[in-house]
């Protein structure tokens, strides 16, 4: 029997990347985001990480080109990519119109919001509302990471305005959501 040969494996590797190129045998592995991706050539390997490298570039054009919030504002990072879509999937058609027309302009008065979804009530709104509260609440979502209300008295009559918080309207910018 001929005597069995120890296998050495050579390796590449690209630190700045943290692409790990195992050379040796028939397969090359590339090890990226605790995927390993197994090549059969290394021209098809150079294209994998071609692709990882525009798909890097992509990703921080695409961060650069979100919108910046409003300077004093912080993110809560309670919504995520995950989490706004089931959110949103989740919501009625008035309460979805509602979060758009929020999104959209960043805030908007109860007597608008009355008009969108076709209530003459403060009192029939806030029961669309609640719809989108108890919604955020069944993921675990605080109703204040959707909306603030602001309420001001003007002339002896109090005045409703709604916000959007900074974190739903970051994620949805980032979404593009909503579709126009």
């Amino acid at each position: 029997m001929p005597a069995m040969k120890k296998k050495t494996k050579k390796c590449l590797t690209n630190a700045s990347k943290r692409i790990l190129i195992t050379l040796g045998g028939v397969v090359i592995k590339i090890r990226h985001n605790g995927v390993e991706i197994e090549c059969d050539t290394a021209v098809e390997a150079m294209d994998v990480i071609q692709r990882i490298s525009e798909d890097r570039e992509e990703a921080a054009e695409f961060q650069r080109d979100l919108p910046s919030l409003p300077r004093g504002t912080k993110r809560t990072h309670i919504f995520n990519l995950r989490t706004f879509q089931q959110f949103v999937d989740t919501l009625g058609d008035p309460q979805k119109r509602i979060l758009e027309l929020l999104v959209s302009h960043g805030s908007a008065s109860d007597e608008d919001l009355r008009k969108l979804v076709g209530v003459t009530s403060n009192q029939q709104l806030a029961g669309i509302l609640s719809g989108i509260s108890k919604q955020a609440a069944a993921l675990n979502i605080p109703a204040r990471s959707v909306f603030t209300i602001d309420n001001e008295s003007k002339g002896g009559k109090i005045e409703k305005t709604y916000l959007v918080s900074p974190d739903l309207f970051w994620v949805a910018a980032s979404m593009n959501w909503p579709p126009e």
